[in-house]
């Protein structure tokens, strides 16, 4: 297993096409289209990292980093793959020390049910409730 996180331009627009139909099997919503997170990885406003397996890829994560007034936490907003639940298993402590030595203090995601429970046997657990409104349809 080879993890690797794309962070210099060349990286990211050489893996993007490789990565993008993974991104596309998610569940779109409308904080995010897939060339918004290529944009903002090229900014470095996001992340990816992706685990191959025999030189081909089997998952691909988004992150960024979100400074709070005390804490530095990196948001999970893709995890895609196949076979995820396993492959998961095999990268979620090097993304944990990776993220460490990046000076975050924590891990979150926004997510669905699904992930949710997936993320759960990870050590991540419930801080709050996101709640919204759309503003157009009121």
């Amino acid at each position: 297993m080879n993890i690797r996180f794309l962070i210099e331009e060349e990286e990211i627009r050489g893996a993007f096409p490789l990565i993008r139909p993974f991104l596309a099997r998610l569940p779109q919503v409308a904080d995010y289209v897939l060339d918004d997170l290529e944009q903002l990885a090229l900014k470095r406003k996001l992340y990816f990292g992706m685990v191959k397996q025999a030189g081909i890829i089997k998952m691909v994560i988004a992150f960024e980093f979100i400074a709070y007034p005390r804490l530095l936490a990196v948001n999970i907003i893709a995890l895609a793959g196949e076979a995820l639940e396993k492959v998961i298993g095999l990268f979620f402590e090097t993304f944990c020390d990776w993220c460490r030595q990046a000076g975050a203090q924590a891990i979150e995601a926004r997510c669905g049910e699904a992930m949710t429970r997936l993320l759960r046997r990870y050590g991540l657990g419930k801080v709050y409730n996101v709640v919204r409104m759309d503003l157009e349809s009121r």
